[in-house]
Formats: C-alpha cells, structure tokens, sequence
C-alpha cells in the first residue's frame, strides 16, 4: 500500500490502493467511510449511512473500508440490540467513529432514539 500522506492527490491513490486488495467496482463508499472517519476530531464528527438493498456488498464495502483505518479510530458492532451501546461497558467514543454493521436491532424501540440522541447531541443517556 502506498503511503497516502506522501501523495498529491489522497483520494486517487486510496482508490488505487482499495482495488489493489481485490475490491471491485465503484470505490465511492470505501472512500466515503475513510473521509468521514477522518472527522473524529472535529467539533462536530460526519455520521454516514451507508443505504441499499440486502446483498448490494455493503457490507463489503464498509469492510474494505476499514482496512484503510486505524482500529483505535473506530468500536465496530455486528449486529445489535436496541440497548447494546448502553450497556458496552467500558465504551469510550471520544475521537471514535462507533461503526454498526447491522442495525437492524435498533430499528424499533428505545434503541433508535438513542442512537440519534448520540448523534445529534453527542451524548446520550438510557431511555
């Protein structure tokens, strides 16, 4: 992989970098998650979503995504409750993007208020 911080032009060699580990086509969102991941310390982080229909290599996407990003710059959640973040125990979000692979979980329930309350205040408190 090519040291990004050495290049002109970040976004291109990143692309260049993100097919070389066999990704294929668009690298849009790849590129999206690791620039967004890049605002962890700002005063107001960017929150992405990544939309689709099952089985579009979303999944993928934000996977190969994440090679590209420190493992201390992110908490990766598979699949989760509506009360999972809640209850992490020794869960520290400062200057971490909180990636959540399925949310399905949080779909109904306490859990969406909260993650929304987390995002739009940066803090959140049990319902």
């Amino acid at each position: 992989m090519n040291c990004l911080e050495k290049e002109e032009n970040l976004l291109r060699a990143l692309e260049k970098d993100i097919l070389a580990i066999g990704f294929v086509g668009d690298t849009t969102i790849p590129q999206l998650v690791w620039l967004a991941s890049h605002t962890r310390y700002f005063e107001v982080p960017v929150s992405l979503v990544i939309p689709g229909p099952s089985g579009s290599e979303k999944s993928f996407a934000l996977k190969t995504a994440l090679k590209f990003i420190p493992e201390d710059a992110f908490e990766l959640f598979h699949g989760m409750s509506e009360k999972a973040i809640i209850y992490s125990e020794d869960l520290d979000l400062r200057h971490k993007h909180l990636v959540i692979q399925e949310a399905a979980g949080m779909a109904e329930g306490h859990g969406r208020t909260f993650l929304r309350q987390l995002l739009s205040e940066g803090e959140g408190n049990p319902p």
